[in-house]
């Protein structure tokens, strides 16, 4: 293995706590997660789900989407989603690096900026991470106006994911 993956896998382990061991889990599409604490829940139909924190200054949301079963290979789905990030306007691509969760599942960690049309003149930030489970691809997407640094709650999410059974 190449030091840039080990070093992706101790980065993508960084965040993770006992205390999820023990969390009560939620599952969304075949995949349980433990949601963030404190946040407030939107089930936005299916396999989509939004959580917002109930002082939002910082203007954050963090939504998780169970995709649909993907064709060909996981490497070109993942490739897919780099792709895809350029449709959000004004869209620059900060960083993207390798990962595997804590349950072993593989993905793709992006850190974008954007300008939505929704809000002229501002810059949000994205940190979209992707995950194989099975056939399909997990999306979880933090987004914030002012981010907080660590993504802990991003992280949080990540590193609970795993394929229900």
């Amino acid at each position: 293995m190449s030091p840039r993956f080990l070093f992706a896998v101790a980065l993508s382990m960084i965040g993770c706590g006992a205390s999820q061991d023990d969390a009560p889990r939620i599952t969304i599409g075949g995949v349980e997660l433990v949601a963030p604490t404190d946040w407030q829940a939107s089930d936005l139909g299916g396999t989509v789900r939004q959580w917002t924190p109930p002082d939002n200054g910082r203007k954050e949301s963090l939504t998780v989407i169970v995709g649909p079963t993907f064709l060909g290979t996981s490497e070109h789905a993942l490739d897919r989603v780099r792709v895809a990030q350029g449709v959000l306007h004004d869209e620059h691509m900060v960083a993207s690096t390798p990962l595997v969760t804590r349950a072993g599942l593989v993905g793709t960690w992006f850190d974008v900026t954007f300008a939505p049309d929704s809000a002229p003149g501002r810059l949000y930030h994205r940190s979209h991470v992707v995950v194989v489970a099975g056939d399909h691809l997990v999306h979880v997407l933090y987004t914030a106006l002012d981010p907080e640094p660590s993504r802990a709650v991003l992280r949080g999410v990540v590193n609970s994911l795993q394929q229900g059974g």
